[in-house]
């Protein structure tokens, strides 16, 4: 939600208002990969989850790298290439899940399967993705926002390479492991570029992670990311005139 705050003669700020939610907290055990939430739910602040999107939205970055609003445009379409019907029900689960929580900007959950589309996910052998040079591959589709390109690893297996409007995957990753960095990378195109170390059970969970399914704070964020008073490439300074930022941040 968002409010105006009383403003003075002639500037008004917009502040978004972070709620709190309840939900369960997750913990990890070292050398494992399975999540275990506690027993008793605990309270998530505000302050939490405003941690938690500037590091996944903001901090690796130092800007906000999403996908602006168009209105000729309403849904983005993602098209695969050599996917599994595994991988394309994910990625339509995904598109759904996303779609719950951005107020703007959504996703096509009708995946294409052949021809072109907005975000293309191509799955790769291991060998012809580490062939790949980010640096010299043109991006691809109509968009003109800034993204990080990025290589992602799951463990010390490289797993994706992503690029506005491109994202190659690790064909020969399995299961789980393959599972986490479809959804991880389709986010990584959204703008979610970062990670955090509050939350196991989080798809943008630093440590050892498989997770696949976003959390309620993993929504949250993408809600305030995907908020109208955002856009992409904005600084901690523009942030900080439409979300509350404490002086403990000041150094980001």
């Amino acid at each position: 939600a968002k409010t105006t705050l009383p403003a003075p003669d002639v500037t008004t700020t917009v502040v978004v208002i972070v709620p709190t939610t309840t939900m369960m907290q997750a913990t990890t055990t070292a050398g494992t990969v399975a999540t275990t939430p506690n027993a008793t739910p605990s309270l998530t602040s505000a302050e939490d989850i405003r941690n938690h999107f500037l590091d996944v939205a903001y901090t690796s970055t130092n800007r906000l790298e999403r996908l602006d609003y168009d209105a000729d445009k309403p849904r983005l379409v993602i098209s695969v290439v050599s996917a599994g019907e595994n991988d394309v029900a994910l990625i339509e689960r995904t598109a759904r899940d996303f779609n719950e929580a951005s107020p703007t900007v959504k996703l096509s959950e009708n995946i294409k399967e052949s021809g072109s589309g907005d975000i293309q996910i191509k799955f790769l052998p291991q060998d012809g993705l580490s062939a790949i040079e980010l640096d010299d591959v043109t991006e691809s589709g109509v968009f003109s926002e800034l993204l990080t390109r990025r290589e992602l690893f799951q463990g010390n297996v490289p797993a994706a390479k992503i690029l506005r409007g491109t994202i190659y995957l690790n064909a020969n990753l399995k299961g789980a492991a393959r599972d986490h960095v479809i959804v991880r990378s389709l986010m990584y195109q959204m703008g979610l570029t970062g990670e955090s170390t509050k939350f196991a059970d989080s798809v943008f969970y630093a440590g050892e992670n498989t997770n696949t399914d976003l959390t309620t704070v993993d929504k949250k964020i993408i809600t305030m990311l995907y908020a109208d008073e955002f856009e992409n490439g904005m600084t901690m300074e523009e942030l900080r005139k439409v979300i509350y930022l404490p002086c403990f941040r000041n150094n980001i």
